[in-house]
């Protein structure tokens, strides 16, 4: 760590040195490359999801949080792989600054990355609080745990740190192009139930309006709804938003 440089560009002058003192100076070029090569590999792979900005942080409790920002080595692995973070608050000289969880709520639209293991005890009082479930990321379940990385720099932990980076958000994509493949299957199904859609269709054919209202995504499925019954059947439709 250096006031004039970030941890990452730390880092790599650090193994030169040390690379240059064991007399295998190609070796350290050849790790430095490699780690380089790792973060463009991620990049390319985390541009292909939507992801949000990240609170990256170790629990000290169930009240407060170490946040990582400038000057650590997260920041540095975060910047190489096409990631923004989070917190943009003032940090020590290792790159954190401890924090209480309330200013996990300053930027409602990012999520939260944390680092195991958790001290024992927390994640029982995160449970039982109040503040922590009301939080956004927590509420709507933008939250993610990453295994142990070493916090205090170094190139192998900032190509873990990438590494482990990559798979965020993975599974849940792929849980929702499994189920967009499934849309198709599903549409049939339910053209299938002749006998329910007459049943429907009978009741509500002779109105001379018809509201649709929904909450969130179903506000969404509304107003496609109402849209495509006053094109096959020029009754006037609306779609609302529910309170």
């Amino acid at each position: 760590y250096t006031p004039e440089a970030e941890a990452y560009i730390g880092a790599q002058r650090v193994t030169r040195e040390l690379a240059e003192l064991l007399g295998r100076e190609a070796q350290g070029e050849a790790m430095i490359a490699r780690i380089d090569a790792t973060m463009a590999r991620v990049k390319q792979r985390l541009a292909t999801r939507e992801l949000p900005p990240f609170y990256v942080l170790t629990f000290l409790d169930e009240r407060h949080v170490r946040l990582f920002g400038k000057q650590s080595i997260y920041q540095g692995v975060l910047d190489r792989v096409g990631l923004r973070n989070a917190w943009n608050g003032p940090t020590n000289y290792w790159g954190f600054s401890q924090q209480g969880i309330e200013r996990l709520a300053e930027e409602p639209g990012a999520a939260l990355l944390y680092l195991e293991p958790m001290p024992p005890g927390t994640a029982d009082g995160l449970a039982a609080s109040a503040l922590w479930q009301q939080l956004p990321a927590v509420r709507e379940q933008r939250l993610y745990g990453l295994p142990p990385v070493w916090s205090f720099n170094g190139l192998m932990a900032a190509e873990r740190f990438a590494h482990l980076l990559g798979t965020v958000g993975e599974e849940e994509y792929a849980g929702m192009v499994a189920q967009l493949r499934q849309l198709p299957a599903k549409v049939e199904e339910i053209l299938s139930d002749t006998e329910k859609i007459q049943y429907y269709a009978s009741i509500y054919f002779n109105h001379d309006s018809v509201f649709y209202i929904g909450r969130n995504i179903d506000y969404a499925v509304g107003l496609e709804g109402s849209l495509k019954l006053k094109e096959i059947s020029y009754i006037h439709s609306e779609a609302y938003a529910a309170g």
